[in-house]
């Protein structure tokens, strides 16, 4: 469970680093993948596209609950892919 763990908190801190920075062309990654549907939220982002800001998506919450709930919200295969590409 402690690799999992790892994975997922490589996972959100990339995603929140890739996220905040606009690219070259001054559009944020994942824009173009939405096709206007807007992710980007006030301090947060909405990145399973819910509509709602889960745990793991709230920046201020504490990275052990935002783990807790994103490996909750992942099943076996996405956990198992993840730790393939590390």
């Amino acid at each position: 469970m402690k690799m999992f763990q790892t994975v997922a908190w490589f996972m959100l801190m990339t995603v929140s680093l890739n996220f905040s920075e606009p690219t070259s062309q001054g559009t944020r990654l994942g824009q173009s993948a939405n096709r206007g549907k807007n992710i980007y939220h006030d301090g947060w982002i909405d990145l399973n596209k819910n509509g709602k800001m889960d745990v793991y998506e709230n920046p201020r919450a504490p990275i052990d609950k935002r783990i807790d709930d994103l490996l909750s919200q992942m099943t076996l295969e996405e956990k198992t892919c993840q730790t393939a590409t590390l």
